[in-house]
């Protein structure tokens, strides 16, 4: 069976596709489902990874033709981004990037792989390799002090450096072929070791863990914005895909690790325009609790309050309790 890519972009992104590593065709990972239901204003999915009964919901602000803001979802490789794009050419250089972060991030952690067991390095693209180091903020958080297994360490160091290096790449490959525009942009990837989060740009990524009934939802930021420079006039963010490797907008992306916990989690992976419409960064989090709760889609009820000229893309993730214990193995992809 084939991966499901929805693609909220979709009729910009079809082309960008193209080709898959022969290393993944193999696997029979990659396949393309096209999202493009509408209605007056906006358009909505959801879905679930049947393997491991993570659950998803996807909303946008405009139609699609009108959006400079997609979303990607690779439900067999748990992989899900929001991308926003920024300057001229801003939507198809987001639609771009939507085609190829799944395919770098993966190709870049069964590369990872394949180097530690044959103890010899190796690429997951032909032609181009990121020159890139450790994450400017690689940090994790949930259950700190404790000491880890080996397998898992290793293994969230592998999803880290892939995260990095996939978006690095990505940044590469654009200029490569000499896109215009850039976007910002969130890839979450839930993995047995942990919920990790690649964040470049403006867009925020926010993770809130149920802890009861009785209990107020305990929320995390899982990202940091890039503000624009300081004296900056074009308001750009200070790092972006797009920025081409610049010491002004470097495309290295932060990565945060969420540990795993028995309970239901939440992630909000959001456009800056949906968070701008809410009064804290933690708010669409409660928002889309409290949606859940009463059995209508979270993302859809965030963009409730988005203003009817703002372009926003809202992806909620659903975590049961428990979800590594029905994820890949540390050393498998899916």
């Amino acid at each position: 069976m084939a991966t499901s890519v929805l693609v909220g972009n979709a009729s910009r992104l079809a082309r960008a596709i193209g080709a898959t590593p022969a290393s993944l065709d193999a696997q029979g990972c990659w396949g393309l489902a096209v999202s493009q239901r509408r209605r007056a204003s906006s358009s909505s999915s959801a879905g679930v990874c049947t393997d491991s009964g993570v659950r998803f919901f996807t909303a946008r602000s405009r139609p699609i033709d009108q959006s400079a803001s997609c979303y990607a979802v690779a439900d067999r490789l748990h992989q899900f981004a929001v991308l926003d794009g920024s300057g001229v050419g801003g939507d198809k250089f987001a639609a771009y990037c939507a085609g190829r972060l799944p395919r770098n991030v993966s190709g870049a952690f069964v590369a990872s792989l394949s180097a530690s067991r044959a103890d010899a390095s190796s690429s997951s693209t032909q032609g181009l390799r990121p020159s890139c180091g450790k994450s400017p903020r690689a940090i994790s958080f949930g259950d700190e002090g404790e000491e880890e297994p080996a397998d898992v360490a290793a293994a969230a160091k592998r999803w880290q450096a892939a995260l990095s290096g996939g978006v690095a790449l990505c940044d590469q490959q654009a200029e490569a072929e000499t896109l215009q525009g850039g976007c910002s942009a969130l890839f979450c990837v839930i993995a047995r070791s942990g919920t990790y989060v690649a964040s470049v740009g403006l867009g925020r990524a926010m993770v809130g863990t149920d802890m009861g009934p009785a209990l107020p939802l305990q929320c995390d930021e899982a990202s940091r914005p890039h503000l624009p420079l300081a004296g900056a006039t074009d308001g750009l963010p200070s790092r972006m895909l797009g920025g081409f490797g610049t010491a002004a907008r470097g495309a290295l992306p932060d990565v945060v690790r969420i540990r795993h916990e028995n309970s239901q989690r939440l992630v909000v992976l959001g456009s800056p325009a949906l968070f701008d419409a809410f009064e804290s960064p933690e708010a669409p989090l409660h928002a889309a609790h409290a949606a859940l709760r009463a059995g209508r889609s979270p993302a859809e009820e965030l963009l409730l309050g988005v203003d009817s000229n703002a372009d926003a893309v809202a992806l909620v993730l659903v975590l049961p309790p428990g979800v590594e214990q029905n994820l890949p193995g540390h050393d498998q992809l899916m």
